[in-house]
């Protein structure tokens, strides 16, 4: 009895002494843990998190920034390409509306100068003339004064009154003209020349004349005028709203054409009757029309001579385009169209907003994708964690990993539970010493077979079932 109780208590002193040395090795792990720690420490690390959320994040960013740069940048130079054009065509229209205009005027003496050539139409049968006259004016809707001049300065011809009448004329002009009715000079070799403008107490004309010639001799001039009024309603119709103004200059600095004469765009209201100079309408627009900035971003319509300037006055900010074009006159003309800022405006703002949805549109992706970072790190992060507690054979505080939706990440969880699960019904079986030996020898060493000597002792004591029974 004595030496059962002796190998009891041998047997609770071995048993204290494998805890004892399993609390040992759990120790040494520990410390071989920290002295690995110690020798990583110069190592960067980087959370997994991080490197997901700015390598996806950054990717997003830059290829998001790329897109709305591109897209930006094409956005501008098709706005300000619409705007090029939009100059160019609205020039051009004004300058095609001027040469339509004139052209039928200018075809007018073209075709009646034969009949003088040829007698059929002479200086000695003016009656005949004026009747011939009369049919030319009346078939041209754009003649008012169709003269004919002889050499000493004496006149016949026909004018045609606002109300569409003929007024067949001798030896005069109309009213007041005489004070700025100049013919041009001109040779039997001249072509369709045009002169200075005539005003008149009935308006302002410009005018074309040709040379008559008989048998190689000069003997007169025939000059057909049109109206600049008739002009100012056709160019009136070019405008695009009560936002635009359209005009003409001419006789250097005379305005003779203006598209809103009643009531200016900057609120002004005058009573004044064109031909006016330009310092004198009263529009701050034009009297400002050689203080604007120059706009460089219309190149294109610089290149066709167009330039379209800034001009600014008291409350608010214009844009003129404008081209100098060989006159209907003595002089050329300059002719343009101006209209407020806002429209250029509203075009820099639409770019204005678009790039900002794109920039909110960046960082919310770019915030998207640091979340997507996180949640896809999250069970790595506790997978680390985990391991970790294994690796230190704490296996009773191992936590079993969430199941994930991402198919990947659910398998490593089912994997890893259950060999925690195994290694736990391992650890009912096998000491935390042999634990701490194996993977202190690691994997290769541990598992490597080697022979020894082993003398192997088998007891058996009598009666220790039953004495244990009722112990």
């Amino acid at each position: 009895m004595l030496d059962l109780l002796d190998r009891i208590r041998t047997g609770a002193a071995e048993w204290d002494g494998n805890v004892q040395l399993d609390k040992k090795a759990h120790k040494r792990m520990s410390d071989i843990r920290k002295i690995d720690e110690k020798g990583q420490k110069r190592r960067v690390k980087v959370p997994l998190t991080r490197i997901i959320s700015f390598s996806f994040g950054g990717f997003v960013a830059v290829a998001l920034a790329l897109v709305l740069y591109l897209s930006v940048l094409a956005n501008f130079k098709n706005t300000f390409s619409l705007l090029n054009d939009k100059a160019i065509l609205i020039t051009q229209a004004i300058d095609r509306q001027l040469r339509d205009h004139f052209a039928s005027v200018e075809h007018a003496v073209v075709d009646v100068k034969p009949f003088f050539d040829n007698g059929s139409i002479s200086f000695d049968n003016v009656d005949e003339a004026l009747e011939k006259m009369s049919l030319a004016v009346a078939s041209n809707s754009r003649i008012n004064v169709l003269v004919a001049t002889d050499l000493n300065d004496d006149n016949f011809g026909v004018f045609k009154g606002p109300n569409g009448k003929l007024w067949p004329f001798k030896r005069q002009i109309p009213p007041g003209g005489e004070r700025t009715y100049m013919l041009p000079r001109m040779t039997a070799d001249s072509g369709p020349t045009w002169g200075a403008l005539l005003h008149s107490d009935v308006g302002q004309f410009a005018n074309i004349s040709v040379p008559l010639v008989v048998d190689g001799e000069m003997i007169g001039t025939l000059t057909a005028a049109s109206s600049l009024k008739a002009l100012g309603e056709a160019i009136h119709s070019l405008d695009e709203g009560e936002d635009s103004t359209t005009f003409i200059i001419a006789n250097g600095d005379d305005v003779v054409v203006h598209s809103d004469m009643k009531v200016f765009q900057t609120g002004e209201v005058t009573d004044k009757t064109l031909p006016v100079a330009r310092s004198g309408l009263g529009d701050p627009v034009l009297a400002a029309m050689n203080t604007g900035d120059r706009l460089e971003s219309f190149q294109k319509a610089a290149e066709l001579g167009i330039e379209v300037s800034r001009i600014e006055t008291a409350d608010d900010e214009f844009i003129m385009m404008r081209v100098v074009i060989p006159g209907y006159s003595d002089e050329p003309w300059i002719i343009g169209q101006y209209f407020r800022g806002v429209t250029i405006s509203r075009e820099v703002r639409r770019l204005t907003g678009s790039a900002a949805v794109g920039i909110g549109a960046l960082i919310i992706a770019v915030l998207i994708a640091i979340w997507m970072g996180r949640r896809v790190a999250r069970p790595l992060k506790a997978l680390a964690k985990q391991s970790e507690r294994v690796g230190s054979l704490a296996l009773d505080e191992v936590e079993p990993l969430p199941r994930s939706r991402v198919q990947e990440l659910d398998q490593v969880a089912v994997a890893f539970n259950s060999m925690v699960d195994g290694l736990k019904a391992m650890n009912t079986y096998v000491p935390r010493s042999l634990f701490a030996k194996l993977m202190r020898l690691g994997g290769k060493d541990a598992a490597g077979a080697r022979e020894a000597e082993l003398t192997i002792l088998f007891t058996d004591i009598v009666g220790f079932t039953a004495l244990s029974e009722h112990m």
